[in-house]
């Protein structure tokens, strides 16, 4: 729980200087969204394809299965909580309930990206959908095979998105295929990829997404392991039962602002074969 106190002991700014941290950087459209969600389970449905064959003049047809299999989520309830005391609060020349409420809603971000990053960690994927040798970082001959598995699978080049982390970003700014113009020529004046990072930046058929460092988790890593993550839109479900719902109360018993975010979610893998693992070992000298 926030508290003011180690504020109150300073010289009082107007201006806050809040701890590092993430807002929440994977957007709702790289996912297959199912909102108003009631009940602690959802379904999500896969087809499979048909072929179209040859047939007679006056043969019957032999109809095929669709499919139509279910992936099942399951929604959990998450709370991010901060209070601020009414009368240590006149103590400083802020609004410390905007200060925190800023705080619980960055918290309700980061815990919407989380369960994504744990449904892509729980998933049993194929085989050949994860790349490796872990004894490198990241390189241009992970990136292709990770591009020639969704192309294979016909996964539109829109809905492709690639999870890095910051480290494995450094690592990608040293591959020419990724920042010089004789390969890549992105956007009016050149690659914006030189403006400094690849987040929000199309290259090879992916949207780049930058992970930094969460408490809550993040990319996940063993050792000097981390695993990257790749995946078709289609192939990630999202149920939101109710997304980031803030409250501020004000409490007699304990002369404080109560600020609450609720969030009622869950997150699951619907087709495995569009979610691809990229090992990479982040001790590798860039």
């Amino acid at each position: 729980m926030a508290q003011l106190s180690a504020v109150a002991q300073i010289e009082f700014d107007a201006l806050v200087k809040a701890a590092y941290q993430s807002a929440g950087v994977i957007p709702l459209n790289s996912v297959r969204v199912k909102s108003n969600v009631v009940g602690e389970f959802t379904d999500f449905r896969t087809k499979e394809s048909i072929i179209s064959t040859d047939l007679g003049f006056g043969d019957a047809v032999t109809p095929q299965d669709g499919g139509f299999d279910k992936e099942t989520a399951r929604l959990l309830k998450k709370v991010a909580s901060a209070s601020t005391d009414k009368v240590e609060d006149l103590t400083v020349n802020f609004d410390s309930k905007m200060e925190l409420a800023d705080l619980v809603g960055k918290a309700m971000g980061r815990r919407r990206d989380q369960t994504i990053l744990d449904a892509l960690t729980a998933a049993t994927l194929p085989a050949e959908n994860i790349i490796g040798p872990n004894t490198t970082g990241l390189t241009y001959e992970k990136v292709i095979r990770a591009n020639e598995r969704l192309d294979d699978l016909a996964v539109p080049p829109n809905e492709r998105t690639f999870l890095l982390s910051a480290r494995a970003q450094s690592y990608a700014f040293n591959i020419a295929q990724f920042t010089d113009n004789d390969f890549s020529n992105v956007g009016e004046g050149g690659n914006r990829i030189r403006s400094g990072s690849f987040n929000n930046s199309m290259s090879l058929s992916f949207m780049w997404r930058i992970i930094p460092a969460m408490a809550e988790g993040g990319l996940p890593k063993t050792g000097n392991i981390r695993s990257l993550f790749v995946y078709d839109k289609m192939a990630v479900g999202l149920a939101l039962g109710m997304d980031q719902m803030t409250s501020i109360s004000y409490e007699n018993k304990n002369l404080s602002w109560l600020i609450n975010g609720v969030q009622f979610l869950g997150g699951v893998v619907i087709d495995p074969k569009g979610v691809i693992r990229i090992d990479i070992d982040e001790s590798v000298a860039i």
